[in-house]
């Protein structure tokens, strides 16, 4: 029995391929790679369609959004912009460090992040997820 080497979908053709090792920008890569591949015009075309800001006025539930300024990926001016009071459902916690996704904590096994969610959960009298 031949084993494959690649889920079918994951294949990259020569012109991805040389797209991913030529990046030399998360924008490049973006604009190269991921767009094409997911049907877009390009990354501007990418981040617009897929941006949360697009998404957050219309969040009707208790919503806590975790972002780290310092992000190097997601600049953090996208969220100090953006109007949070216009909407009570939205709660920011901005990080001023961070980067992208590395909210650890010290001295602790559970990240920081876990525990800001359980207790935005906690306060609103709710269990976490599992």
């Amino acid at each position: 029995m031949k084993r494959e080497s690649t889920l079918p979908g994951a294949e990259l053709s020569a012109r991805e391929r040389s797209a991913i090792f030529e990046a030399q920008s998360v924008l490049a890569f973006d604009e190269h790679f991921v767009a094409p591949r997911n049907g877009y015009k390009g990354a501007k075309d990418y981040y617009e369609t897929n941006s949360a800001l697009r998404f957050l006025h219309s969040i009707r539930v208790p919503t806590l959004v975790v972002h780290s300024l310092d992000d190097p990926w997601i600049p953090g001016e996208s969220y100090t912009r953006f109007p949070w009071r216009e909407n009570d459902s939205l709660v920011p916690l901005l990080s001023p460090g961070g980067g992208h996704v590395g909210f650890h904590g010290r001295g602790s096994r559970v990240p920081w992040h876990d525990r800001s969610i359980a207790l935005f959960f906690e306060s609103r009298g709710a269990s976490p997820p599992p």
